[in-house]
């Protein structure tokens, strides 16, 4: 079953975003699967390309580290991915297993962007 979260960003501002897979609540490796990540401003529309999304990112297949032998996975979002018009906005992420070809939601996450006077990017 997918975890639900929500969360709370100013735009611009990078966070990771962590799943997790386990069947029966025994957390199963990830290696080889696919994983796909994407950000859309609806929940859920008829584009099965997501030609419409804001941020797609897809990790095919998932390296073998420790962490996705035991089922988990950190995607990185940074200033690029949340760079977008403050607002509600819908991410997901979905697991392809590479033995079955079978489908599953991870995560579901409503994600509010909330905007600040500083836009530009500076190192410090």
């Amino acid at each position: 079953m997918a975890s639900f979260y929500k969360r709370k960003i100013t735009r611009g501002q990078s966070y990771d975003l962590t799943v997790s897979y386990d069947e029966d609540g025994v957390a199963q490796s990830i290696v080889g699967d696919a994983l796909l990540f994407t950000t859309k401003t609806t929940q859920y529309d008829n584009d099965q390309t997501d030609a419409g999304a804001l941020v797609t990112k897809t990790v095919n297949p998932v390296p073998d580290t420790t962490d996705a032998q035991g089922g988990n996975y950190t995607f990185n979002l940074d200033y690029d991915d949340t760079w977008q018009e403050p607002g509600t906005y819908f991410t997901d992420v979905w697991i392809v297993r590479a033995d079955t070809g079978k489908r599953y939601p991870l995560a579901l996450e409503k994600l509010v962007i909330t905007g600040t006077p500083t836009n530009r990017q500076g190192a410090i």
